[in-house]
């Protein structure tokens, strides 16, 4: 059974790239006024994080554009501050803002920090596979410029991805990588870690029991004397739990007391409620059923408390066969319930998580849609001023010449300069001609890139709602933006559900992308 150990090492690898300093690092020293203007903006945006991701990058974009000092660091900061309100679409875009203006910059290492920043952020997101090419890329170049402590951080991220996916000779041939570069260094707590997470593998395998009791007796062997309580009630229980699974109940029950008395003193909830849950699994073994259910009841308190729904749900799946044991079938029932509601909860957060995954696929490719939209803009806009000079320049030489031949030609100035105005119509009229061709390219584009949602023989009313649909807009929003009743809105959804043949607003966002 795997604790919490991963998940406090999985969260720390967020802030991992972004608290590392550099000495005689000018470029990191923002100037007083520019930290006070940043400190005042960061704290505007925790107050206002729920506008729309348009509006915040507006507004986020437009302040970095007037920092004189570190901008990339200021986006970092940005990032950092929407991941802790969990937009990771944002946080990930602002994490590659800071590594492209470092990059920019030169200032490789940070840039490569930022594009492990957002390696994590798709990691939150579940996508897993980008998640380890962004760490590919920051592991690139900390191994070029041999810098080995970063290099084992990067690794351990890696080898953590890959327990998610259930790769675990992937993620140990990567924890072993790391442990290695740590040993080198006498890196002796990061080295506790490692090993700790190697005894995780082993021990949710089931099959190499002794190798997980060895390496996590390696990590209580560097931690033992650790004034870190937490930390030390948790390996001490782990070891327990693994001396449970071989069935030395003494030894586990002795473990087991120490890491309560330690988890008591510090005060720390979960451990508290990881080890009650073991210690329940020590009476089921013993077939102290009641002992087992009044110890797991007190592990099932805490997880409801500190709202931990996958421990929760262990806790209950263990109460539940102890009810049975003791042929209590009506709590059983009740029980099993409960673990149902679990269970759903959990599916939806799931489906939640995948939504918001492919939530972020979608905004990523709305942006660089935008993107090319602006582009083609500032090309007609661009093409606009050009032949404006050119006019203008022509306009000048003409006049200048009018001028002269006025002077030179006194007699025939009536005739050549009723040619010459005729000249100027006309070429002012083929300039005429050639803006609205262009205007006319531009609007030809913009609709190329509107048209790919036409394809499923929607009105104009309908594209428009289904557009705003796949954005994440609420009736409510969509009735505002149209100028439309909700009932309206509603109205246009259920046809575009038909039309599309899906069921709701995700699987029409899905099949609109």
């Amino acid at each position: 059974m795997r604790f919490n150990i991963l998940f406090l090492l999985y969260i720390s690898s967020i802030i991992l790239f972004s608290c590392n300093k550099e000495n005689n690092d000018n470029y990191d020293s923002l100037l007083m006024k520019d930290s006070l203007r940043t400190s005042s903006f960061l704290t505007y945006l925790d107050s206002n994080y729920f506008y729309k991701n348009s509006n915040l990058i507006h507004i986020s974009d437009s302040f970095l554009s007037t920092i004189n000092i570190s901008p990339a660091k200021t986006s970092s900061k940005i990032a950092h501050l929407y991941l802790s309100k969990s937009n990771y679409f944002l946080a990930e875009y602002y994490f590659n803002k800071s590594a492209n203006l470092f990059l920019k910059d030169s200032l490789t290492i940070k840039y490569s920090e930022q594009i492990a920043n957002a390696g994590v952020v798709k990691e939150l997101s579940s996508l897993y596979t980008d998640a380890i090419q962004n760490y590919l890329i920051a592991l690139n170049i900390f191994d070029s410029l041999n810098l080995e402590l970063k290099r084992s951080k990067i690794l351990n991220n890696i080898g953590i991805v890959y327990q998610q996916i259930n790769e675990n000779e992937k993620a140990l041939e990567y924890y072993y990588s790391s442990l290695k570069i740590v040993e080198k260094l006498n890196n002796y707590n990061l080295m506790a870690v490692r090993y700790n997470n190697i005894a995780t593998i082993y021990e949710a395998q089931k099959v190499n029991i002794d190798s997980a009791l060895y390496y996590y007796e390696q990590a209580y062997e560097i931690w033992k004397n650790t004034t870190d309580k937490p930390k030390l009630s948790l390996i001490i229980n782990n070891i327990g739990h693994v001396y449970l699974l071989k069935d030395n109940l003494t030894k586990a029950d002795s473990l087991f007391n120490i890491a309560i008395k330690l988890a008591k003193e510090s005060d720390n909830k979960m451990n508290i409620g990881l080890v009650y849950r073991n210690i329940s699994l020590l009476y089921i073994k013993k077939t102290e059923y009641p002992k087992a259910i009044e110890t797991i009841k007190k592990s099932i308190n805490i997880f409801k408390n500190v709202n931990s729904n996958e421990n929760l749900l262990k806790g209950l799946r263990i109460i539940e066969k102890a009810y049975e044991a003791t042929d209590n079938y009506k709590e059983a029932n009740i029980t099993l319930k409960e673990i149902y509601n679990i269970r759903e909860k959990l599916k939806s957060i799931e489906q939640t998580k995948n939504i918001n995954a492919l939530n972020i696929k979608y905004k990523v490719k709305e942006q660089e849609q935008e993107i090319l939209v602006l582009k083609i803009k500032n090309n007609a806009k661009s093409k606009e001023v050009w032949f404006l000079l050119i006019l203008i320049l022509s306009l000048v030489i003409i006049i200048s010449s009018l001028y002269y031949m006025y002077n030179l030609h006194k007699k025939n100035s009536k005739l050549e300069l009723s040619q010459m105005r005729r000249d100027i119509s006309d070429y002012v009229s083929q300039i005429e001609e050639i803006k609205e061709k262009v205007n006319k390219e531009v609007e030809e584009k913009e609709e190329a890139i509107l048209g790919k949602i036409k394809q499923f023989g929607l009105t104009k009313a309908e594209e428009k709602v289904l557009l705003l649909i796949t954005k994440g807009y609420k009736n409510a929003e969509i009735a505002s933006n149209l100028f439309i009743s909700i009932n309206t809105v509603k109205t246009h959804t259920q046809r575009i559900f038909l039309k599309l043949n899906v069921r709701n607003r995700v699987e029409a966002a899905r099949k609109a992308q």
